[in-house]
């Protein structure tokens, strides 16, 4: 959002004389910060469910280990244990995506700037100053905090396919298993029909 210079900033607050301008340009820097604060909150959230739903389903492959690896086939559990590994990674960087970071915020200083404490426009124009440290350097971590989540998203998604394609193979077989035995069952039954059709003629030889 906060794409200019600190420094451009300072002299463009130096080029007017309308108090309203600055009233203006104080309560649109007071709305963006808030919007930020607002975003860093939602970041955190999503990073805190992505991070939950990756341990739970790690959780879910661990504990059932015993039993979904005598099901499958060798190359579904190097999948399962590979998406594993991925979500795991995933599940880090949502964490740290989540982790406390500073931000520059309005010092004792600028809320007591010497020089404004004479001029109210000034002192205005001060904290306007300040806004725009605080807006850039909460841009920045949410930047930061947006790119490890999209990470986090694609390991968590990247998991939920391995194992999808990992347990569709046992998935298949078992609804295959009872038409193979339906066939075996019926090839079976047929055994005894040609023995019954033949014993007549065996009679009438005899």
């Amino acid at each position: 959002m906060s794409s200019l210079d600190h420094a451009k900033v300072e002299t463009m607050l130096e080029t007017y004389e309308s108090p309203e301008v600055t009233d203006e340009l104080y309560d649109m820097g007071k709305v963006l910060l808030e919007e930020c604060s607002v975003r860093v909150e939602h970041l955190d959230s999503k990073a805190a469910a992505i991070a939950g739903y990756s341990g739970a389903i790690i959780g879910l492959v661990v504990t059932t280990f015993p039993i979904w690896t005598s099901a499958v086939d060798k190359w579904a559990i190097i999948l399962i244990a590979l998406g594993s590994v991925v979500g795991l990674i995933g599940g880090a960087a949502a964490v740290s995506s989540s982790w406390p970071r500073k931000f520059d915020l309005p010092s004792d200083t600028d809320w007591l700037e010497e020089d404004g404490l004479t001029d109210p426009d000034r002192l205005k124009r001060y904290y306007i100053s300040s806004l725009h440290l605080s807006i850039a350097s909460h841009e920045k971590v949410n930047a930061r905090k947006a790119s490890k989540i999209k990470c986090a998203q694609l390991c968590l998604g990247a998991m939920v396919f391995c194992l999808l394609l990992g347990l569709a193979n046992q998935t298949y077989r078992v609804m295959t298993r009872p038409a193979q035995s339906s066939s075996g069952h019926a090839a079976l039954m047929a055994v005894p029909s040609d023995h019954a059709s033949a014993s007549p003629v065996l009679a009438s030889k005899d």
